[in-house]
Parts: structure tokens; sequence; C-alpha cells
């Protein structure tokens, strides 16, 4: 136990010292919004390439909070799939929770935090379901191995699958009925969803500074822009 206390608090240590790596590496950083003439969308842009270069993989990694009927929230980890005409997406399947609290309350907040530049994005916005189409070409640039994981969760239950074993069973089940399938197709049950921003906040962390906070909120055709102190 105690060994296994000391692995714990030494991975701790590891973060702790990456993010005040990140910490001192921007601590020269002050203002780094021009809130006069910045677009939102933009700087958000440049904001997830600078996260990609760091780490490709993670780098799209939101959380994304709902609330349901009886106004209870719900926050959970999922990937952006497109920032396409100014909206932020991401994709389920219809029957989970997030599904029925978005068709319940279709509003929704989403949370980037990059660590590698100490950096948060949050935003909020009303959340449109998207079209048939649009959705089956989405599912296309999916991988295949990611595909077969999608039609996999529809014949998994906690009924009927009781282990990870299971699971893998019915993986593997799913990918043999598409063998000499090229193009797998969408199951109707995954759909895609955007997030509409009516707000978009900035979060720059600056070690022994104040932290830089840049706030757009949607008006009309164009964004309002405050600064704030936190």
């Amino acid at each position: 136990m105690k060994a296994l206390r000391s692995v714990q608090m030494s991975n701790l240590g590891a973060v702790q010292n990456d993010l005040v790596h990140a910490l001192s590496a921007n601590e020269s950083a002050s203002g780094l919004i021009d809130i006069a003439t910045a677009d939102p969308l933009s700087v958000f842009q440049s904001w997830y390439k600078d996260a990609k270069a760091a780490a490709p993989e993670t780098a799209g990694a939101m959380t994304l909070s709902t609330v349901d009927a009886a106004m209870k929230p719900s926050a959970r980890i999922v990937m952006l799939r497109s920032t396409e005409g100014g909206t932020f997406s991401f994709a389920t399947n219809s029957q989970s929770n997030k599904a029925a609290h978005l068709t319940q309350n279709p509003f929704a907040s989403l949370t980037f935090f990059w660590a590698q530049h100490n950096r948060q994005v949050r935003i909020d916005g009303a959340v449109q379901e998207w079209g048939t189409t649009e959705t089956d070409a989405l599912f296309t640039r999916r991988r295949r191995d990611a595909q077969i994981g999608e039609w996999t969760s529809q014949g998994m239950s906690a009924a009927t699958h009781s282990s990870y074993a299971d699971a893998e069973a019915e993986r593997a089940r799913v990918a043999a009925s598409f063998d000499g399938v090229t193009d797998i197709p969408r199951p109707p049950f995954w759909r895609a969803y955007r997030v509409i921003p009516q707000s978009i906040e900035f979060w720059q962390g600056n070690l022994g500074k104040l932290h830089d906070r840049v706030l757009f909120t949607r008006d009309n055709n164009d964004w309002k822009r405050e600064r704030l102190i936190a």
C-alpha cells in the first residue's frame, strides 16, 4: 500500500511540475488577445492549432455539460468533430443520457483545457442536431475501427454483457459481420450535434501575474468584447 501511495504521489508531482512549466512558459504573457479587433472564432482556431501541435491525439477533448428536464447538470468528455460554420460539433448515440438531455434542454456548455499552454476555452450555446446527409459524411471520415465500435455499442447492454471480455467478443462479431464491406454505413442511432456559440471565454494562465480572461458574447451579427480580471 505504501508503494502504491508513493507511485501516486510521484505521478501527482509530475503533473504539478508540468503545469508549473506551462505557467512559467507563459509568465511574460499579458493581454494576449486584442479585444478591440479579435474575432473569437479565429482566436479559437489559433489556440486549437497550438494544442494539436503539442498533443494531436487529445487536443479535441472537451467537457460537454448538459442539463436534464429536472435541471440536474451532467458532464462528460467528448471529442470535437468539426468547427465548420463557426459551430462546435460532437457525436453520440441517440439513446445516450446526453442525447436525452439535449432533447429536454437543447443548450450546452463546452470546456477545453490545454495544459501544455495553460489555456482554457469555455463555450456556451444552443444545440442543433445535424441533418442526415452531413451526419453520414461525418461518419465516413471516422477510422474503420471507430465505426465498428459504434455499431458494437448498439449490441451491448448490461443485461447481456457482464464483462469486458463479453464486450470484446461482441466487437469481434460485429467486425466479422462487416468483412468484405468497403464502406461501413452509419448506424441509425449515431447522431451529430452542433453547439452554436452565444458566448466564448478565453483564459490564459500567467505565473505570478493576473490571468488573462476575455469574454466574447454574441450581439446579433457581431460580438460584445470584455476583459475580465481573475
